[in-house]
């Protein structure tokens, strides 16, 4: 499995980067959240050799929003953190949009919940079944 993967859609200019960690490299996992200053709160909630996925980075274009994209875009990601087998995916959440859209509702309506009380920028977690 690679450890790294990035995904762009077909016709367009959206896409994702994640990361795939086993319970043998979760360390890159760790090192991604100590550089975002998240590592304690990811370390008290993720269950030691439980594989993990990290959302890096989700974009959807200017000139697409509205249309479905992210919500496609997160529904192809989680095939692919299905098909590694995959328990968990974990993400910070990327308040410093300039816009009226609540990213963080929109990620607890896909079945994220929030790991850290502060508004801005939080760690979020979906559990996998």
């Amino acid at each position: 499995m690679e450890p790294f993967l990035s995904y762009t859609m077909e016709n367009s200019e959206s896409g994702f980067e994640a990361l795939f960690c086993m319970p043998e490299n979760i360390s890159r996992a760790e090192n991604y959240f100590t550089e975002q200053r998240e590592l304690d709160a990811f370390q008290a909630h993720h269950q030691t050799g439980t594989a993990i996925a990290v959302l890096k980075n989700m974009w959807v274009e200017e000139g697409e929003r509205g249309q479905g994209i992210g919500s496609e875009l997160l529904s192809e990601f989680f095939d692919k953190v299905d098909e590694h087998g995959l328990k968990a995916v974990y993400l910070i959440a990327d308040t410093g949009e300039d816009n009226d859209f609540d990213i963080v509702s929109w990620y607890e309506s896909n079945g994220f919940r929030k790991l850290t009380p502060k508004e801005e920028f939080p760690l979020m977690c979906r559990m996998m079944t």
